[in-house]
């Protein structure tokens, strides 16, 4: 039965419900949302279109429905995720079936080629301690798409490739007392390539890195609800990935159902991710106490006790902000991290704690070579490898490293900071290019130019946790970052003056287009000129005329003027038979001409015209 709402229009009731990790949304026809949230929205709304919409993790289903007479009840179809669910649960079983069970699980969910194609053979797994990475043996399942690997406790390297075929590298702590799950997603993508003389597309797959999901389940346990774990996992990844910080009741309700360290993880990120800044006046209380012993938590499980980089991480973070104390420097780091955000508290904690050991080959990889993969983090395995060296003492020399550059660009990015005289004539010029430079130098200079105009008296210290900020890399790669962009900048801005000379100087244009006035009846002539409201300028009025006879164009006049005017190169429409342009300039040069009429191409040297002064056309 229909009721009335508050607008007078009659409406009726709406329910939709999904399972855990999946979120509703529901919208208006114009696309404007009504309602949000987890497990169940029942409302009211007045007859209409609307739109239902369900996601999990990055995937999304919809439904457009009209709402009329009749109650409406909606849910999410769980059908694909149970038979993801299915395959996951197939494999671990396989491997606690083995007489060792497995520390690490590798699932990789591909598309559906009939085993046409498989990852697995892209794998590594490296351990890693004090004397480097070693390759660890494990068993490879074709049939399931999947690995499994024999594993103690602590960090490992993964190495992989992406769509493009490049080698990736990820790390991943394992847990001491739990089976490591890790379910990864294939990706395609089309790609052209050359063959002969025709373009193709060559298809490519690879891991897609935003799509991978760590989880863990107890040795030789039931597998229950294994779906839902997968959804509530791919729902605080997803997060992470968008910046979407903060708690979330029903969220935390239905993750905390699963006694799953790596879940406590996620969430003590989404909660302390709210600070963001450590300057920020945020209180951000992380979804447990890292320094508490194991928590019971609704179904009577206990979260097992567990130590990580990412909670070394979070840590530092809580110490930034405060709450806790510490005195591990960032060089004790037993390895890279294994989710985006802790990274960045980890390179921020680095401006204020260095620490006093060598880095790490992977830390110094993960500094130089990372890549696109939030929430994770992960570098290119190509990347150089090098020894690392020790930090500490580093932020003074990063501070008077980024004080030099700081001063290099300040006096390089004034407007005009060059004066030049040409026949008693003193002009201004900019005094650098910033296109010069290579994009990654200029993004570096141009983001230093920034922080400086927005804290100018900030000082270097100041300087040197923005750039550890922005570039989410220790002092020591931030100071060789910014040693190699200050080369970078000096040997161009030495470059700029013998470039300035040789433009003021030159006529680039003479002889380029055909060193002739007239073709084909088609003539380019100084029609007037006159003076300016700068006594050292002239007005120079140019006329192209074309004959009845001579075809119609098939464009706008081309004119290239000196290389010091800005535009350098104008477009003038025909007018019937005839073109004009007008012009201010300093000194005589040659303006060249695409007629675009037959392809003639004609020239003027207004320094041989006899009708200007000679101060102008000597200059």
């Amino acid at each position: 039965m229909s009721s009335s709402s508050e607008t007078g229009r009659a409406s009726q009731t709406i329910t939709v419900k999904a399972p855990f990790g999946v979120e509703i949304m529901i919208r208006s026809g114009a696309f404007d949302e009504i309602a949000r949230g987890f497990d169940r929205l029942e409302l009211s709304l007045p007859h209409g279109i609307y739109t239902v919409r369900w996601e999990c993790a990055g995937k999304i289903s919809q439904q457009i429905i009209k709402l009329k007479d009749a109650p409406l009840a909606l849910g999410y179809d769980e059908s694909a995720d149970r038979r993801e669910a299915e395959a996951i649960a197939t494999v671990v079983s396989l491997s606690n079936s083995r007489p060792k069970g497995s520390g690490l699980v590798i699932v990789v969910i591909s598309p559906d080629d009939g085993g046409k194609t498989s990852l697995l053979r892209d794998f590594r797994v490296s351990s890693l301690n004090d004397k480097g990475r070693k390759a660890v043996e494990g068993t490879r399942w074709d049939a399931h798409q999947a690995l499994v690997f024999d594993l103690a406790p602590g960090p490992y390297l993964l190495t992989y490739r992406n769509p493009e075929r490049i080698l990736i590298d990820q790390c991943v702590h394992v847990h001491p007392t739990r089976q490591t799950v890790v379910v990864m997603a294939s990706a395609r993508i089309s790609q052209p390539e050359r063959a002969r003389n025709e373009v193709r597309f060559r298809t490519r797959e690879g891991i897609n890195l935003a799509a991978t999901r760590i989880i863990s389940l107890p040795s030789g346990a039931p597998m229950e609800n294994l779906a839902s774990r997968l959804r509530v996992t791919g729902c605080l990844l997803d997060r992470l990935a968008r910046g979407y910080f903060g708690p979330d009741p029903r969220l935390w309700e239905q993750a905390s159902q699963f006694a799953d360290p790596y879940l406590r993880m996620y969430e003590t990120s989404l909660s302390l991710g709210l600070s963001g800044d450590p300057n920020d006046d945020v209180d951000a209380t992380p979804a447990i106490d890292l320094d508490a012993e194991p928590a019971e938590i609704p179904s009577g499980q206990v979260v097992d006790a567990w130590s990580s980089a990412d909670t070394l991480c979070a840590m530092w973070q809580r110490s930034l902000n405060g709450s806790v104390s510490t005195d591990l420097g960032f060089s004790d780091l037993p390895a890279p991290p294994m989710l985006e955000l802790s990274w960045d508290w980890a390179t921020r904690w680095s401006s204020t704690n260095p620490g006093q050991r060598k880095l790490s080959a992977e830390l110094v990889a993960a500094s130089n070579a990372r890549v696109n993969a939030s929430p994770w983090l992960a570098w290119r395995s190509a990347a150089k490898r090098e020894s690392g060296a020790h930090i500490i003492d580093t932020i003074s020399h990063a501070e008077k490293v980024t004080r030099v550059f700081s001063e290099v660009l300040t006096s390089l990015a004034a407007p005009t900071t060059s004066k030049r005289s040409i026949r008693g004539k003193a002009f201004e010029v900019p005094s650098f290019d910033m296109s010069l430079l290579s994009p990654s130098t200029r993004q570096l200079a141009s983001t230093l130019l920034t922080k400086m105009a927005d804290a100018p008296d900030g000082g270097p210290s100041r300087l040197v946790n923005d750039m550890i900020s922005y570039l989410k890399a220790p002092p020591a790669e931030v100071a060789q970052q910014i040693e190699k962009a200050m080369l970078e900048v000096t040997a161009a801005s030495g470059s700029v003056e013998r470039v300035l000379d040789d433009v003021f100087t030159s006529d680039p244009h003479k002889g380029r287009f055909g060193g002739r006035t007239e073709a084909e009846g088609i003539k380019v002539e100084l029609v007037d000129w006159g003076s300016s409201n700068d006594p050292e300028y002239l007005s120079l009025k140019i006329g192209i005329t074309a004959p009845d006879s001579a075809p119609k164009p098939t464009g706008p006049v081309r004119l290239h003027l000196h290389p010091t005017f800005n535009p350098s190169l104008e477009l003038v429409a025909w007018k019937g038979r005839k073109a004009k342009f007008r012009c201010y300039a300093m000194g005589g040069f040659t303006l060249g001409v695409e007629t675009m009429i037959n392809g003639i191409r004609l020239e003027l040297d207004l320094a041989l015209d006899e009708r200007l002064p000679d101060w102008f056309r000597e200059r």
